[in-house]
């Protein structure tokens, strides 16, 4: 809530940022069911794309430097996308030779 009340005192506060504000808070999970304000929320940031998504593409181009020089921000984002998976494939397969053929999530589950 407080958070929500800086962005209404915010000068240049963009009505797009305050509806994304407004769903993604979390709130208390009904019966251990997840929000539907929180689903809401994921959708509207697909929407209304915030800075911190806009600066993930800036840092990766900053990053990258003169390789992302020709790349259109949808091929940098697919590219980006796909290196991420296969990050995740690979430390998946790191945590299983680690721990018994188990990821660390569901080491710590069991926990």
């Amino acid at each position: 809530m407080a958070n929500q009340l800086a962005l209404l005192n915010e000068p240049a506060i963009k009505a797009q940022d305050w509806i994304v504000a407004q769903f993604t808070t979390e709130l208390p999970k009904p019966h251990g069911k997840e929000s539907g304000n929180k689903q809401i929320g994921e959708a509207l940031k697909t929407i209304f794309p915030t800075e911190k998504e806009e600066s993930w593409l800036k840092r990766a181009r900053r990053i990258l430097g003169e390789i992302a020089v020709g790349l259109s921000d949808s091929e940098l984002e697919t590219y980006l996308t796909e290196f991420e998976f296969l990050l995740d494939g690979w430390i998946d397969e790191f945590e299983k030779q680690l721990f018994d053929n188990r990821t660390l999530r569901e080491v710590l589950r069991e926990g």
